[in-house]
């Protein structure tokens, strides 16, 4: 599968994107993923253009992240995928959104952990 992560990081690309998780897995292609952020064409040039060397970097909405990843494409590369929010994590796999297993370790139950308020519960205490 040429789908190796999906991270949910609202900073997009970032020092820690360019460097651990680029000399971990060796990506070719990173796509950053949300339906706003492909909308505006001031986040698609900055994010291009701190791409790290050698690999290709999309912006691409939702419903395009999932199609280039279904097609013939996306086959030889090696495919890391940078959602901006949970939310757009769990839309990738309820649009059908392919992977290997362990891709998207508890992405359900991190949308419910980190954004409590919108799964309708109180979030984890902290204490002092």
């Amino acid at each position: 599968m040429p789908v190796r992560h999906i991270r949910m990081d609202n900073r997009l690309i970032h020092g820690q994107i360019l460097v651990s998780w680029n000399a971990a897995i060796k990506i070719d292609h990173i796509i950053v993923t949300n339906d706003k952020v492909a909308a505006d064409p001031i986040q698609v040039t900055l994010l291009k253009a701190v791409a790290p060397i050698g690999a290709k970097v999309s912006v691409l909405s939702l419903d395009d992240t999932v199609a280039y990843c279904k097609g013939p494409e996306a086959e030889n590369e090696t495919i890391f995928i940078i959602a901006k929010f949970p939310e757009d994590g769990v839309e990738l796999l309820k649009r059908g959104q392919p992977g290997q297993p362990g891709v998207y370790p508890r992405i359900e139950e991190a949308l419910e952990h980190r954004l409590p308020h919108r799964a309708g519960r109180q979030g984890p205490q902290r204490s002092a």
